[in-house]
């Protein structure tokens, strides 16, 4: 499970090369995962300084930090 996680947590990555910016609903249709588990990959990334929290509430969005 832990070697899924991170695999799932590089796809994102691998995903937001060439995009200004990624949404929950994004990492959602991609992974195929629920809500919940696209914001705590999210949060994770967000954590180890991969990538930047923007916006509010529905206008929610991550960029990746250079």
């Amino acid at each position: 499970q832990a070697r899924e996680k991170a695999q799932n947590k590089q796809k994102i990555l691998d995903f937001i090369v060439g995009k200004d910016r990624i949404t929950n609903d994004d990492v959602q249709s991609f992974l195929g995962v629920s809500d919940a588990t696209a914001e705590r990959y999210l949060d994770e990334l967000e954590k180890q300084g991969v990538l930047a929290q923007k916006g509010e509430k529905k206008g929610v969005y991550y960029q990746k930090i250079s």
